[in-house]
C-alpha cells in the first residue's frame, strides 16, 4: 500500500505542477479511507488517457485510477482539487466502533 500511496501522490503532484498553475499543495487524509489531495491553482480538468506503450507522457491519471478505489476533481475558489482514495489495509469499509 506503501508504494501504490507514495505513486498515487508522486502522479497528482506532477500532474498539478506540469498542467496546473500557482502554488501547489498536498494534503494526506486518514479516516476511513486514505484520501489524497493535490490542489492548484490552474482551471484545467485532468483527464484519463489510454496511451500507447511507445507514449513518454499520458499515463499518470491512469495509474492513478488503477491504484485508487476512486478519484477525481472538484473547483474551489482559488482553482482545483484532484483526490484519490485508497481502501486502508484491514479494514472492511465498515464504520469503526
Amino acid at each position: 500500500m506503501i508504494a501504490d500511496t507514495e505513486l498515487t501522490a508522486g502522479e497528482l503532484v506532477t500532474n498539478a505542477i506540469r498542467h496546473g498553475a500557482g502554488p501547489v499543495a498536498l494534503r494526506l487524509i486518514k479516516h476511513r479511507l486514505l484520501t489524497c489531495e493535490v490542489s492548484d491553482a490552474g482551471r484545467s480538468f485532468p483527464r484519463l488517457c489510454h496511451t500507447r506503450s511507445t507514449d513518454e507522457y499520458g499515463r499518470g491519471i491512469l495509474l492513478v485510477s488503477r491504484l485508487s478505489r476512486s478519484w477525481g476533481c472538484r473547483w474551489t475558489t482559488d482553482g482545483k482539487v484532484v483526490w484519490a482514495e485508497q481502501d486502508l489495509p484491514g479494514h472492511d469499509g465498515k464504520d469503526l466502533a
